[in-house]
């Protein structure tokens, strides 16, 4: 069987094939000796042609793309951050997909699954390294790991990133590009509208915005847009503008997270309105 076709690690003496659990012990724990570790992306091409010697301390795996250099005392942070955002409700999948991690491009739905400030943490550690030929390797490579107990510290939000979010919830909800297609819009179109118009004025922004979003004016959650950006000191507003062109996807996370919470507290104060208005028909059939 060609190397070519499968990810490796050679010693003297010994050819390991490595699947992605193998691929993943490789990088937690190299041999003492002297060794080889490539790893097959495609299989279609001459990833061992890439290869250094690898030791304990120093790693030179060869890639479709690339020599990687892995250091454990320098990178294995990496590794814990990557295997932390695998986390999974329901094996064999994990709450985050394999690409939007290695991408950085989440679904907003999937972080507020996930948990916002704990995904925010652990993006803030991976985005510096993206892209890199090691992240991708960590990322494929990596097992899934049990979901997180949220703690108290999870739920503290910075005054300026809840202002923002909730700005960003208000032009979400008064959206008629929401209204009319919302997974086209939570999917990644409000997110592209966002980035596309994130280093304007907070004023220009949000007018931008609107009419990006198609947001009526004088609707109710426009209307609080608008009053929000009024209402901000010259300072309040050039922080909320820095928060939203510095972590976007955070910010619309949290504002989906909010809606999305606020939506279900809604729909049960509906359902139990509608319970009590059943019991009290039946109390006053039974008299």
């Amino acid at each position: 069987m060609a190397l070519r076709t499968r990810s490796f690690r050679a010693s003297a003496g010994a050819v390991e094939i490595l699947d992605r659990p193998g691929l993943w012990a490789a990088l937690r724990d190299p041999l003492d000796m002297p060794h080889v570790v490539s790893w097959a992306v495609s299989g279609k091409r001459h990833h061992q042609l890439r290869a250094g010697v690898s030791t304990r301390t120093r790693m030179l795996i060869g890639s479709d793309d690339g020599q990687i250099e892995y250091v454990p005392e320098r990178d294995a942070w990496l590794l814990d951050a990557v295997s932390e955002l695998m986390a999974s409700a329901a094996p064999p999948s994990s709450i985050l997909s394999r690409e939007a991690i290695r991408t950085g491009r989440y679904h907003p739905a999937a972080v507020a699954k996930f948990g916002v400030e704990e995904h925010a943490r652990l993006e803030a550690l991976v985005a510096p390294r993206r892209p890199s030929l090691l992240l991708d390797l960590a990322v494929h490579c990596a097992p899934l790991s049990p979901v997180r107990t949220a703690t108290e510290d999870q739920d503290v939000i910075d005054p300026v990133d809840d202002n923002a979010a909730r700005l960003l919830g208000l032009l979400a909800s008064s959206s008629k590009m929401r209204r009319d297609d919302g997974l086209v819009f939570w999917g990644g179109a409000f997110r592209h509208r966002v980035e596309r118009r994130r280093r304007l004025p907070l004023t220009d922004m949000v007018s931008r915005l609107m009419d990006d979003l198609r947001c009526a004016p004088m609707e109710g959650e426009s209307r609080q847009a608008i009053a929000m950006v009024e209402a901000a000191t010259l300072d309040e507003a050039a922080a909320v503008s820095r928060a939203i062109q510095s972590r976007p996807a955070y910010l619309i996370a949290l504002a989906f997270d909010r809606l999305k919470r606020a939506k279900a507290a809604k729909e049960t104060d509906t359902n139990k309105l509608i319970r009590e208005l059943d019991k009290a028909i039946k109390d006053g059939e039974s008299e």
